[in-house]
């Protein structure tokens, strides 16, 4: 049986004032705007920035993500100014986001269960 999976899913959002994002940032989207997801701003992940077009990010929320930061086989967790990290923290926002898939790329997986420190 073939089954189909979808394609990754984008969406273009304006990035908030005073903010600077850039690819493979994690975003945190609020009232319609992108900010720089951060576990100590209480700032949640709602996807990565897969680019910039002007003033807007280009916001990936699943599937395959290419970084320069990656480590196969690994979870990776929100910490801060957007950035993302092997080790859970002991504080503010633990929220799973993504797994190492090669040295080069992640694969979003985006917790929605959230726990406050």
């Amino acid at each position: 049986m073939l089954v189909s999976k979808p394609r990754s899913t984008f969406t273009r959002v304006p990035i908030a004032s005073g903010q600077t994002i850039v690819a493979g940032k994690a975003v945190n989207i609020t009232n319609g705007e992108a900010h720089l997801a951060d576990k100590d701003s209480d700032k949640i992940t709602h996807g990565f920035c897969k680019g910039v077009d002007g003033s807007y990010a280009i916001i990936q929320v699943d599937g395959k993500i290419d970084v320069d930061y990656s480590v196969s086989l690994v979870p990776y967790w929100l910490s801060t100014s957007g950035g993302v990290s092997t080790t859970a923290p002991t504080e503010g926002v633990v929220q799973k986001v993504a797994e190492g898939l090669t040295s080069s790329s992640l694969l979003i997986t985006i917790d929605n269960t959230v726990i406050l420190l």
